[in-house]
């Protein structure tokens, strides 16, 4: 099996803190994206990058990572890189591309953008560079609902006439992992309606 060398950039809440959270842990088998990294044999941890120095500290203290740098362009030998998880914010991610010359594949938090622009931007990044890039919307991953999205519903279930979806604990919560499962299963949204007044 090849192993690819992986870089983590961003290691915050998402990267390595829901780890803390025993209620979360109880219910996800890897609940951050450095447990991911580290319980695949095809991956390896080869660096963790934060401008945080206690992120840094623990990156460096609880997940035995050798290097742990503040920013991208201080790694060494960028090129041999082939495999980034970016848990930063939007605005600095398409920087995080272009220094890494040799990229196979990248992993990205949600959103992917601050805009639809920025998005497509990215998107065009890794195209052009035969980059293969997944927004981390974790149920894409999932070989049965793969399955039912190319066809398996439609033969259980025959071809739906109308979904209809209630979701209490706001967009920025899970909401966006149950709207892109519905978009994966059946295709576009077509309308939405607010319950409430709100973010």
């Amino acid at each position: 099996m090849q192993i690819y060398k992986t870089v983590l950039v961003g290691f915050g809440q998402i990267a390595q803190g829901y780890a803390e959270d025993s209620r979360y842990r109880k219910h996800v088998k890897c609940p951050t994206h450095a447990h991911a990294i580290s319980k695949h044999p095809g991956f390896n941890l080869s660096a963790i990058v934060d401008p945080d120095s206690k992120a840094r500290e623990k990156a460096h203290k609880d997940w035995g990572v050798e290097k742990v740098v503040p920013t991208v362009s201080d790694l060494d030998k960028l090129e041999d890189f082939q495999v980034v998880v970016i848990a930063t914010p939007p605005e600095v991610r398409i920087q995080i591309l272009e220094a890494i010359p040799n990229l196979m594949a990248v992993l990205v938090e949600k959103p992917l953008a601050t805009n639809l622009y920025l998005a497509e931007e990215f998107v065009e990044v890794c195209r052009n560079r035969n980059i293969l890039v997944q927004v981390n919307v974790t149920r894409r991953g999932d070989s049965v609902l793969r399955s039912l999205a190319a066809g398996m519903l439609a033969d259980r279930v025959g071809e739906p006439r109308a979904i209809f979806g209630v979701y209490g604990n706001g967009l920025v919560n899970m909401g966006t992992h149950y709207v892109d499962l519905v978009r994966m299963l059946f295709g576009e949204v077509r309308s939405t309606q607010a319950l409430i007044e709100g973010p």
